[in-house]
């Protein structure tokens, strides 16, 4: 809900904002309420004065023994009495009818979100991951062989009608794993509070997020009218209905996993068949309150969080910022986060993440007490999904569709499944022995980075700094062993070479999350600072030696059947530079 005082004194820029929507001017008939509200409201002050004054006199009055003047001021107050009650009647419908109004404008968009009429206006401000090649015709999610014992729309239609799904066996087990694995991941590295929340709410707690009173169609409600959630934003933002709350609590992140309910209104033949766009589903929703000043802020990183959910299960996507025309009705910037499907050949929405800014707090009436004193300011709050389950089941079972109809399962999902790692084509879940083929992704800067989280970042920092800075100072213990021996020059720089691909190495498992790859890669390095150590140290032919092994592994440990993650051309060049230094320092030193 907007601030009134904020529309008297920036009316033009009022409706400005709202033009971006696509909507024509409110000031005047929301200001035209405002002036007949703050009429009434003075004149039931007036009459209230002239009432007491009135009042006073009729004792004086009776005291004179003035009995005209005493049943005139009799008259008077009973009349003012009446208009009084008559005015503020009036502005009280005046106030009812300027709320109404508030309630039903959209919030007002950042100065920063993309002007445009519809999805086609959004803009694309990341992409992460390749899609994988499929050499067979890929297929959807219902139509994959493995999925069809445990996904049955025949006996949902039948319990509820359309849009509605059984899940059974198999495929439940990793639907539950796949919420199991995003709540932990929220709650132990995103540093969220996990929550368990109704799923039935009263009336006042949807026209506190926006639902009411403008999209009731769009959600059910029970005879004795509660209404059931379409997602937990509605009890997360909630918590702080009419509250005033502490400076230092905040932020409040919150993070639950529920049931949520949509009629699907505007949704008729959109989307039919599988269960992209069903009236219940779960997903797992995140939620932030914070201070005014930090809201945009928590924005990125709450896209990040979700976004991080799709690293990990190796699903590319794409984040875009949504247009003024495409922009949800209590948004002032929306992220919405595409997954790639390559059923459908196309990316599809899998969370929208939010900030409202006070517009929410307005309507449920939450503030925070500055810590140094003043008055309460309203919070700011902000909300996405960090996924929607359903969503994401699709996406892992369309990504790993196999040709026989088997699907090979994201590696983070594996201990939440007994150790199974392959859905067969019959629909059972087993540990498979053969090693799943790796996608060959682009080599960049930029997805790199983009591939770190704050967690994983601090892994990098923490574990690169420990390697490389071990192999440092071995290196600089023994360069004063060789300050008086400059025909080493060549040596020298080849142990420092080895001693930076070390560090490397260590930065690369660090990054990739996953402890065996760490291990791995920690052990190639220790064997590369060893090396530039002894060539140093003891004898100098243990440099080329390093520098062979640093060749022999990037041709196993890269070559094509394993299917790296770097171009065709960068393993050749670095095993043939390490080649070729090892046999430039073996003719250059003495035997």
């Amino acid at each position: 809900m907007h601030d009134i005082r904020y529309i008297r004194e920036n009316a033009a820029a009022f409706d400005a904002a709202l033009a971006r929507r696509g909507m024509e001017p409110v000031s005047p008939s929301i200001l035209a309420v405002d002036t007949a509200r703050r009429e009434k409201i003075l004149a039931a002050e007036t009459a209230q004065a002239e009432q007491n004054k009135a009042s006073k006199e009729v004792g004086a009055a009776k005291a004179r023994g003035d009995e005209d003047e005493f049943q005139r001021l009799r008259t008077l107050v009973a009349d003012k009495k009446a208009e009084v009650a008559r005015l503020n009647d009036e502005a009280k419908a005046e106030d009812a009818k300027l709320a109404e109004m508030l309630m039903g404008i959209p919030n007002l968009p950042f100065d920063d979100v993309p002007d445009g009429a519809d999805e086609e206006d959004n803009v694309e401000i990341k992409r992460w991951g390749t899609p994988r090649e499929i050499d067979f015709d890929a297929k959807e999610h219902f139509e994959i062989a493995g999925v069809v014992p445990g996904m049955d729309f025949a006996t949902a239609g039948k319990l509820s009608g359309s849009r509605f799904v059984v899940l059974t066996g198999s495929i439940a087990r990793i639907h539950r794993a796949l919420a199991q694995f995003m709540v932990n991941t929220h709650v132990d590295e995103n540093g969220l509070t996990e929550a368990w929340t109704p799923v039935l709410v009263r009336e006042e707690m949807m026209y506190g997020t926006g639902q009411l009173p403008k999209f009731g169609e769009d959600s059910y409600q029970t005879t004795n009218g509660w209404w059931m959630v379409p997602t937990a934003e509605v009890t997360l933002t909630n918590f702080v209905n009419g509250e005033t709350i502490e400076e230092a609590t905040l932020p409040r992140r919150y993070v639950a996993h529920t049931q949520c309910f949509r009629s699907e209104a505007g949704s008729a033949g959109r989307d039919t068949s599988g269960m992209l766009r069903q009236h219940q589903f779960e997903k797992v929703e995140m939620v932030s309150i914070t201070k005014p000043e930090d809201s945009r802020a928590e924005l990125d990183r709450m896209t990040a969080c979700a976004e991080g959910i799709l690293e990990r299960l190796d699903l590319p996507y794409r984040t875009v910022a949504l247009c003024t025309g495409d922009m949800g009705f209590g948004a002032r910037r929306t992220h919405d986060i595409e997954v790639w499907l390559p059923g459908q050949n196309k990316y599809r929405e899998i969370s929208s993440v939010s900030v409202c800014g006070d517009f929410q707090a307005r309507r449920m009436n939450a503030r925070f007490k500055p810590t140094g004193g003043g008055k309460p300011e309203f919070l700011h709050t902000l909300n996405g999904s960090g996924l929607a389950v359903g969503r994401c089941l699709i996406a892992v079972l369309e990504n790993g569709q196999q040709a026989d109809g088997s699907i090979t399962l994201p590696e983070v999902l594996h201990p939440y499944l007994g150790g199974k790692t392959t859905l067969t084509a019959e629909g059972t879940l087993i540990l498979s022995t053969k090693r799943p083929p790796r996608k060959r992704r682009a080599f960049s800067v930029r997805n790199s980075i983009m591939r770190l989280n704050a967690k994983s970042l601090n892994r990098l920092f923490e574990r690169t700094v420990t390697a490389a800075g071990t192999g440092a100072i071995l290196f600089l213990i023994s360069v004063p062993l060789h300050l008086l021996a400059p025909d080493q020059i060549s040596v020298l720089i080849a142990a420092l070479t080895l001693t930076l691909i070390a560090g490397a190495y260590i930065g690369f498992g660090a990054a990739s999350g996953q402890a065996s790859t760490f291990w791995q890669e920690l052990t190639v390095a220790l064997l590369f600072s060893a090396c530039a150590f002894a060539g140093l140290t003891f004898d100098p032919r243990w440099i080329p030696a390093g520098l062979a092994a640093h060749a022999a592994w990037d041709i196993y440990h890269h070559n094509p059947r394993r299917q790296g993650a770097v171009p065709r051309w960068y393993i050749p060049f670095c095993a043939t530079f390490d080649l070729a230094a090892a046999v430039f320092l073996l003719i250059r030193l003495p035997s």
